[in-house]
């Protein structure tokens, strides 16, 4: 063995016995402690405050296959706890000693992540719950600050703590707080900075609504001193302004009522609010119908001003019109679809449909939804009323009792209905809640419904003899009143020869004493 595989190995063993060193140190013998370990020697490493506690669970009961937990520190990435749940469903608990800080639940690997499942109480934003592979931010006693952490950043923040992807690079902007698009990220003033202007053109402009009809006229005579007509100019205007909202395309119409020349600009407002706008598209004058589509010259911006004047350079008088807009974005067709969109005039794929649970576009099946109950699934969406619970606070999801002090089967505190009266026929004496069962034995019958006294046998108590009997007979008797006692019944008189069968042998005994006279 060289010198290197020496040092290799004598590395090797120093770190593992600096490991085990560092294992057995962390050792807590206080019950009061929230780690208490019943087999730790000594209570090196007790912890009684920012005590957490994960629960553990698996939906198919065969523990994680793999899967493991861990905690990391956000701001040094060192790894603070980590485990698993070896087998079965759980749940099963595991404690957590945690100082004040900004951490990370990981949760990953595993032959089935889905079936996986956990609870964190005691974080300061908690419980936390979640299933499957996955991130989980949480805090314990301190506050962590989200932010841009770049000192190269335009918007790098002293004191953020956690970077939340929000540093921006691009310094140059508006940085005047009066214009509409001032940037309070913008250090360099680029010269973009937009006021709002004056223009009453456009500021007293009518609101045009989707699928709406608009008349009007315009008057370009000569006599209008004030704004005469130029051959050729457009000169008198009306201004319609329109919101795009969700709208992504327009289709837009201007028809002449008179034939008269009629044109029309749309104009985009380069900013919200600065009432600088320039035209984006421009329909000639024409006698017939101005019509287009903005799809095909830009994609809408969501919710932005977009302003339309109708115009008219006609010398000779006024000009009648109407003029409508038509919302002409793709979307769902399909009517069955919970996205359907009536006014989508091509389908793009979007469509979406309730699932099991009435969510739309979701995934969800029915089950038991419940965390609290026996059978409780993770995957299910929505419940179907199959929860199952155990019978809280006696029983756990297998039926056992969870306190039995003296193992009789009872669980401690546990009602037990039934008969409780002591003298009483059915007196059970493990019974808690009297329910009314009771029975008692009588002067003439005792618990099993035999005579107290029948002296002379005949099977009617002592206290009925005397009486009409018929009514204390048995089944299969009748009261015989010569004798006085209960008989039996014959339940076959015409089997004269007592085979138990009537058949033509009975006949002909029947035939052979016919007429004879009885004595």
């Amino acid at each position: 063995m060289n010198t290197i595989s020496i040092l290799r190995l004598s590395l090797i063993l120093v770190t593992t016995f600096l490991c085990s060193l560092a294992l057995e140190a962390q050792q807590c013998n206080d019950p009061a402690a929230c780690n208490y370990n019943s087999l730790d020697a000594s209570a090196a490493d007790c912890c009684y405050d920012n005590c957490l506690t994960i629960t553990l669970t698996d939906s198919f009961g065969d523990g994680w296959n793999g899967g493991t937990w861990s905690i990391q520190d956000i701001f040094t990435g060192n790894e603070m706890a980590s485990g698993t749940l070896e087998l079965g469903s759980g749940p099963e608990e595991q404690h957590i000693c945690l100082p004040d800080g900004c951490y990370n639940l990981g949760v990953g690997g595993g032959s089935f992540p889905t079936e996986m499942g956990w609870t964190l109480d005691g974080a300061s934003n908690g419980p936390l719950a979640g299933t499957g592979v996955g991130q989980t931010f949480f805090v314990v006693n301190t506050l962590c600050l989200f932010g841009c952490t770049d000192p190269n950043a335009c918007n790098f923040d002293l004191f953020a703590g956690i970077d939340d992807g929000s540093c921006n690079y691009d310094c140059d902007g508006c940085t005047d707080s009066l214009a509409c698009n001032y940037s309070s990220e913008a250090i360099n003033d680029d010269g973009s900075c937009m006021y709002s202007a004056e223009n009453d053109l456009f500021a007293n402009a009518l609101t045009a609504d989707f699928g709406s009809t608009y008349t009007g006229s315009l008057c370009c005579a000569n006599q209008e001193i004030e704004n005469p007509c130029l051959s050729g100019t457009p000169s008198v205007d009306v201004w319609y302004h329109m919101n795009s909202g969700t709208c992504e395309d327009i289709q837009f119409n201007v028809t002449n009522i008179d034939g008269a020349a009629l044109g029309m600009t749309i104009w985009v407002d380069s900013c919200q609010g600065c009432n600088d706008i320039y035209p984006i598209v421009c329909c000639p004058e024409v006698t017939g119908t101005c019509a287009g589509s903005m799809a095909s010259v830009t994609t809408l911006l969501p919710n932005w001003d977009y302003y339309f004047s109708v115009f008219t350079s006609n010398e000779a008088g006024c000009g009648s019109f109407t003029f409508d807009l038509t919302c002409t974005s793709n979307g769902c067709m399909d009517p069955l679809a919970c996205n359907f969109d009536p006014t989508a005039l091509a389908d793009d794929g979007s469509c979406l449909y309730f699932d099991a649970c009435g969510v739309c576009g979701g995934s969800g099946v029915p089950g038991c939804n419940n965390p609290s109950a026996c059978n409780f699934d993770p995957a299910a969406g929505c419940s179907d009323g199959s929860c199952i619970f155990a019978e809280f606070p006696w029983l756990d999801c297998e039926g056992n009792c969870l306190s039995d002090s003296n193992n009789d089967g009872i669980c401690d505190g546990q009602p037990v209905f039934g008969c409780n009266t002591e003298f009483a026929c059915n007196y059970d004496p493990t019974v808690t809640d009297d329910d009314g069962s009771c029975f008692f034995a009588t002067a003439v019958y005792d618990c099993e419904g035999n005579c107290q006294q029948d002296s002379d046998g005949d099977g009617i108590c002592d206290q009925n003899e005397g009486q009409n009997g018929a009514q204390f007979c048995g089944d299969n008797t009748v009261w015989d009143p010569v004798s006085q006692t209960c008989v039996g019944v014959d339940n076959c008189p015409a089997d004269l020869n007592n085979d138990l069968i009537i058949d033509t042998t009975d006949l002909l005994l029947f035939l052979i004493s016919f007429g004879t006279p009885c004595n």
